[in-house]
């Protein structure tokens, strides 16, 4: 009550090794004033090794000081809700960083995996930080500054001041903005958000400031039918992307408890949003045509786990054919590695895979991968003709496609290439696909080994090596 605030700087004992550790934290027990173990007063604590100091020479203070944003918003807040729910109180802690200049957080672990409780936290009670807490810290941070965009400053003052909890305290501060929304709409319109990311579709559905290049990741991508998926799980507040293309006249039934399903129709120029009922086929007859593709976001909006199933038809007037030599799981080819890679600073360089057309009137709808990527590094993908020196990749049938990975991790991503439908129709014979490296950043190709064509996989060394040019796997060696 003396009107100050203590900040207590101290090497938090977490057992630090290297890695994550326990940058700070502010103790209820401090506000008790009958506790032995009380300090009695408004405090937070703030660690120095490694925050500050890592037995260098030199400091660094700007994480001590994004810690001491995140941690003054939990005294404030218990101040005013002494017994808030943890994820709603550490979501407006990593926002509270966003708003002390320090930036937003790196979501791409949460955006990869959606299928989490909005409402829950992983413990790390023991001052553990593991990538499930991260992900989880992402997601809450991510869900506030989506709030805050949607609904402005005096919302996050009034969620901070009411006295209601979790889910009621949201509803109770969208009252007092005379908003006409519920936590479920808003977890609706955020889980759609977070795949079409474009406000001129609907400005509920994307970001404005930092957050408006994040798109989360698919869970199922669908191209070949018919398509049965049974009892899949779901998780408390939780989401779901599954995409169709490469056909026509889709039709789709949903079936399950406590889901709200969503479909996200794209087509050349225009993305279009629909109510689906479960239980009752759903049908688009511009499937293949007008719409290219169509993305079903399946939201659990209840406090329970759930499951759900669907079934998919389309008409193929053509076979569809996966072209491909793996067996889709990466293999170790030198010790414990499963990605091949130049590494970094080597602009130029890149990879390229053999493929052969089975049919002189094929097309190609898209491309997949399986990569590894460290920091979102953008690449090029390429389709070249095989009239290269000695039938290496040759001319680029299609103007190079850049392409950012959407999350940090391994994952497959795939490249939509149906914009390229003059280009890559009757393409007969051999050809090419694979990647460039632009910049001094460079992603990681996963490598299989259950059909062992290294004829059919080349390098390209760029310009800054002395033996520029393509070359076969089978006359490298591997490091």
């Amino acid at each position: 009550g003396d009107g100050k605030i203590d900040i207590l700087f101290l090497d938090i004992r977490d057992g630090w090794t290297g890695g994550a550790y326990m940058a700070g934290y502010f103790s209820l027990i401090d506000q008790i004033l009958d506790n032995e173990n009380s300090n009695k007063r408004d405090m937070i604590y703030i660690d120095t090794y490694p925050s500050i100091y890592r037995g260098t020479d030199s400091y660094n203070s700007k994480g001590a000081q994004e810690t001491i944003s995140h941690e003054y918003q939990h005294l404030i807040h218990y101040n005013y809700d002494k017994d808030e729910e943890t994820w709603v109180n550490e979501g407006l802690s990593v926002y509270a960083q966003y708003l002390c200049g320090f930036g937003v957080e790196n979501v791409s672990g949460y955006l990869a995996d959606t299928n989490r409780d909005l409402t829950e936290i992983v413990s790390n009670l023991e001052g553990t930080i593991n990538e499930e807490v991260i992900k989880d810290y992402q997601k809450l941070g991510l869900f506030t500054f989506y709030l805050w965009e949607q609904y402005g400053d005096d919302f996050i003052k009034n969620l901070v001041q009411s006295p209601r909890k979790g889910i009621s305290g949201i509803d109770d501060a969208l009252g007092t903005i005379n908003s006409n929304d519920t936590f479920r709409d808003i977890l609706e319109n955020f889980a759609l958000a977070n795949y079409i990311n474009d406000r001129t579709v609907n400005e509920k559905y994307g970001y404005l400031n930092e957050q408006k290049e994040i798109q989360a990741v698919l869970h199922e991508d669908h191209f070949q039918y018919p398509v049965r998926n049974e009892d899949l799980s779901l998780k408390e507040y939780a989401y779901k992307y599954i995409q169709f293309s490469s056909a026509d006249s889709l039709k789709v039934k949903f079936d399950g408890d406590n889901i709200v399903v969503k479909a996200v129709e794209y087509g050349i120029d225009f993305v279009g949003i629909k109510d689906v009922e479960t239980g009752v086929v759903f049908s688009e007859g511009k499937f293949g045509k007008s719409v290219s593709r169509v993305i079903f976001v399946v939201i659990n909006s209840s406090r329970s786990k759930t499951s759900f199933s669907y079934d998919g038809t389309a008409i193929q007037s053509n076979l569809v054919l996966d072209l491909g030599y793996d067996d889709g799981t990466p293999d170790p080819f030198s010790g414990e590695a499963y990605f091949l890679g130049f590494g970094d600073f080597t602009p130029g360089f890149g990879w390229a895979v053999k493929f052969t057309s089975p049919s002189d009137a094929a097309k190609i709808l898209n491309a997949r991968m399986y990569i590894y990527s460290s920091e979102q590094e953008e690449f090029e993908f390429h389709i070249w003709d095989d009239k290269g020196f000695n039938n290496s990749p040759g001319e680029d049938v299609i103007t190079p496609i850049t392409v950012t990975p959407p999350a940090i991790g391994e994952m497959w991503i795939t490249i939509d290439l149906t914009p390229y439908e003059n280009e890559l129709t009757n393409l007969s014979g051999s050809f090419y696909a694979g990647v460039v490296h632009p910049g001094m950043s460079s992603i990681y190709i996963g490598l299989d080994n259950s059909q062992p064509y290294l004829d059919n996989t080349w390098a390209l060394f760029g310009p800054s090596s002395v033996t520029s040019g393509w070359y076969q796997m089978d006359h490298l060696a591997i490091y």
